[in-house]
């Protein structure tokens, strides 16, 4: 699968699970409302990804981008503890189960 392919299919989503490992060794997880810059049913995207808290004129960008997806962002603006991140993937798996012949195709990015 071109790189192309796999960030378009990325691009198609808004939500996605965010899953870490605290420095002690416990496994955290969560979902998270997502934005891509650059493709349902048994289609999964799974990333390994570096993140760091954007605030300040660093947010601005990709504040206005995940508003551009999230229309009602704003609304969040006030709340209290509202964090942003930006996550930038090093690994990316792509796996298609709706076939007869599954595909899984990976991708190292860094």
């Amino acid at each position: 699968m071109p790189r192309t392919e796999l960030l378009a299919f990325a691009g198609t989503h808004k939500l996605a699970v965010l899953s870490t490992i605290a420095p002690g060794g416990a496994l955290q997880g969560t979902g998270a409302g997502i934005a891509v810059t650059l493709g349902r049913d048994a289609e999964i995207l799974q990333l390994e990804v570096i993140a760091g808290e954007l605030n300040g004129a660093a947010l601005e960008p990709y504040q206005k981008l995940y508003f551009s997806v999230w229309s009602d962002g704003p609304d969040r603006l006030d709340w209290p503890g509202i964090t942003y991140f930006k996550v930038t993937p090093r690994w990316m798996r792509y796996s298609d189960f709706r076939c007869t012949s599954p595909r899984v195709v990976e991708l190292k990015l860094q």
